[in-house]
């Protein structure tokens, strides 16, 4: 028994070094977008792929085309050890709320007591929402010609069903 959660453990810290080396070597991206390609009637979401403590505040400033992302608190790259009596740890996600169509620049950064700490920054590209297609308005002389018709045939239908009805 012993043996078997040691080698759960092993395998556990074997895995959260892998994706730490896939984070540090790019293999995953430091910042996720959700929808991945959004368009400007959208709302977007930014997913921070550190670890930060779950009562981290974040902050969301935009300035034109670039965003920068605050976290108060002290985030790493993969997550700490779970022990009963510590801070849970979290993967933060924020709102960046419907972006303008274009190329946007989002940094996330730490901020702790006296430094500020730049953890990714990435490139998203919101493209132009799509347009609903409107059709040509009806002309009034369209407009006229199709009610005439329209009272004709039906002129022409009482007719006949008055007709047959003799």
């Amino acid at each position: 028994m012993v043996v078997k959660r040691c080698l759960h453990a092993l395998f556990a810290l074997l895995l959260i070094c892998i994706c730490g080396q896939l984070l540090a070597q790019g293999a995953i991206a430091p910042i996720q977008f959700s929808p991945a390609n959004p368009n400007s009637s959208t709302p977007v979401t930014a997913t921070l792929q550190y670890y930060c403590p779950a009562d981290a505040a974040t902050n969301v400033q935009p300035n034109g085309n670039a965003i920068t992302l605050t976290t108060y608190a002290n985030c790493v790259g993969t997550p700490p050890p779970i022990c009963a009596t510590c801070t849970p740890w979290t993967l933060p996600s924020v709102s960046l709320g419907i972006l303008p169509a274009g190329s946007h620049s989002v940094t996330w950064q730490e901020s702790s007591v006296d430094t500020i700490r730049v953890l990714a920054t990435m490139g998203l590209v919101v493209s132009a929402a799509p347009t609903a297609s409107v059709s040509a308005p009806i002309s009034p002389s369209s407009l006229l010609l199709s009610v005439a018709s329209l009272l004709a045939a039906g002129a022409f239908a009482l007719r006949r069903s008055r007709g047959s009805a003799r």
